[in-house]
């Protein structure tokens, strides 16, 4: 056999090789592309064409065909990828993902498992074979997942995560340009109570359509996230302070106009926004945020419907809530929280007819006043178990003394408005009158009228229930709220409490006794005593003479330990009598 013949045969050999190669590439499912680039000639393979809808003969084999069925999004960068890397002398195996034409018109994703087969003695790609797999739904699923990890389902926004990622980046850059951003917190202010009356369906509603109309006041360069639940994040690069409070300002007219909801009905929307400023109040997106939401709390303590921007001193507020809380969750877990007693006196013979329990509060750093931490315990929900313990502390203490067989009076204990809302209350404090065998007179609940109002039909079962069990029931801060004598008539209270702004000073101001004398006759007419909060011993005298049952007054007793209450229900005379009756 000649050389020439050892050559044709090599060479039959290796198209029969290639042969089944291709074959092999066909057989498994994947669509197989044979292009020569130094010749422009280019081989689809039948699977190629079918795997897109087409026929045989609808595709003509070349490369402008393969070019001319690329997602226009893309076409300009996959092309230039490709050529990129087969020029490549060091990449001969790569892959590219890119969208093609369908006949039916829409696009599919394939990823493409490239191959240089051969090169030229100036590294030219001669030979490039690829085979095409649809990945089309695996890419979907994966876009899905992304979706699911970084965006919020819905209102469509970057979740927290991806605003980190996005304005990480903005950042950056104006690190380099020496600009300012803005970077904004928006809670909507009392939510809760919009899903309680809207439902969950109707509040996510709310909040779809709250951020769709926020958005339509930024510009394409700002960025909004939401955090969660309520809770949303604004980006905006380049404001300074008074261009964020002319955006603020817009946005607030636009989320002033009412949402329409479920029956055509209209709904209206408040929110509380801190602000904090890059590079001033932070270096990094996270830094930035913190602060924003402390400005954003802040605006929250001042009552909702503000604009609040950082400051250090607002920082260093929020820095002692965080400290008061986590220090009640230590006195809570310790039971290191302490009871006082203020006597309630009679104002006609200065007698002792009972006591309101307080609750103090003592941690290494000394007494801390109860107008700081009760407003932390609220906020927290702490106010709640912290409710039920003075209520089990006050029951015990009754008990302890009827088993004891010593002097009784009636102790007062104050509900706060979440306490209140619990359903089970009138069953959790029965349960303690009847575990320490309790009579229910012995324990007076104080309300406020905000608290009744909020749900008159909560409320009126709840002062049901238990006055069946012998409770006693004080409407507080009488003359501060709306003074709806209806519920007064509807709710059987037996103590009015008269607030202390009515009562201070109103030894000397007509106007004042008349208002006073007004609420005292009205509270007899409906068989309710009347007690008058503070005042000074001037104010005593006067609040006699128009009827008052009784008072509880720095001015004659300050607040007592249990201890020092005990002792002093022993005593013939009570000390303040002699003042309060000469």
């Amino acid at each position: 056999m000649t050389m020439q013949d050892r050559n044709a045969l090599s060479c039959e050999e290796v198209t029969q090789s290639e042969s089944r190669w291709l074959l092999a590439l066909e057989t498994s499912g994947l669509g197989v592309c044979d292009w020569l680039p130094q010749e422009n000639i280019i081989y689809f393979s039948a699977r190629w064409k079918t795997m897109l809808g087409y026929a045989i003969t609808d595709l003509v084999d070349k490369y402008e065909t393969w070019v001319s069925l690329l997602h226009p999004d893309e076409s300009e960068q996959v092309c230039s990828d490709l050529c990129q890397r087969i020029e490549d002398p060091e990449t001969d195996r790569f892959q590219l993902e890119f969208r093609l034409r369908c006949k039916e018109g829409n696009y599919r994703w394939l990823l493409a498992q490239v191959k240089v087969v051969a090169r030229d003695e100036q590294g030219r790609a001669l030979r490039v074979v690829a085979t095409h797999a649809d990945i089309h739904e695996a890419k979907l699923l994966h876009e899905r997942a992304h979706y699911l990890a970084f965006y919020d389902q819905l209102t469509g926004l970057p979740n927290r995560q991806m605003l980190v990622d996005l304005a990480t980046r903005v950042l950056d850059r104006a690190q380099r340009t020496k600009d300012h951003v803005a970077v904004c917190v928006l809670d909507v202010d009392q939510f809760k109570l919009v899903n309680d009356a809207l439902g969950h369906e109707q509040g996510n509603l709310l909040l779809a359509r709250l951020a769709a109309r926020v958005q339509g006041q930024l510009r394409v360069s700002d960025l909004m996230s939401r955090l969660s639940g309520d809770n949303f994040a604004l980006f905006l690069p380049g404001l300074d302070e008074q261009g964020v409070r002319s955006f603020v300002t817009r946005l607030q007219s636009s989320a002033a106009e009412p949402f329409s909801i479920v029956g055509g009905q209209s709904f209206y929307i408040r929110f509380s926004l801190g602000i904090a400023f890059f590079p001033d109040d932070g270096d990094t997106i996270n830094s930035l945020l913190h602060h924003a939401e402390e400005a954003m709390y802040e605006s929250k303590a001042q009552g909702g419907n503000q604009v609040t921007v950082f400051n250090i001193e607002i920082g260093k507020r929020l820095h002692r809530r965080i400290q008061l809380e986590v220090g009640l969750r230590e006195a809570i877990l310790h039971e290191s929280l302490d009871v006082r007693l203020q006597p309630q006196i009679a104002l006609a013979t200065g007698e002792l007819v009972g006591f309101e329990s307080l609750m103090r509060w003592t941690d290494e750093s000394g007494i801390i006043s109860p107008a700081e931490f009760i407003p932390v315990a609220e906020s927290s929900g702490l106010i709640v178990p912290m409710g039920y313990w003075m209520l089990e502390q006050i029951i015990a203490l009754l008990s302890h003394r009827q088993e004891n067989h010593q002097k009784m009076l009636p102790i007062a204990v104050n509900l706060s408005p979440i306490q209140f809302r619990q359903h089970d209350l009138a069953d959790r404090i029965g349960q303690l009158l009847h575990r320490y065998g309790v009579d229910g007179c012995w324990l007076h609940l104080e309300v406020t009228e905000s608290m009744v109002l909020h749900d008159q039909i909560l409320a009126g079962q709840m002062i049901t229930q238990l006055h069946d069990l012998g409770v006693c029931w004080a409407l507080d801060d009488f003359g501060v709220g709306c003074s709806n004598f209806a519920y007064l008539q509807a709710h059987a209270f037996d103590v009015l409490k008269i607030d202390r702004q009515f009562v201070e000073g109103v030894g000397g101001n007509r106007q004042q006794q008349a208002i006073v004398r007004g609420m005292i006759e009205l509270s007899h007419a409906l068989d309710m005593h009347v007690l008058a909060e503070g005042g000074s011993l001037e104010d005593m005298s006067i609040l006699r003479q128009l009827g008052c049952d009784r008072v509880q007054s720095f001015a004659l007793a300050e607040p007592l330990t249990v201890q020092q209450a005990a002792v002093l229900m022993t005593e013939p005379l009570m000390p303040w009598q002699k003042q309060l009756i000469s």
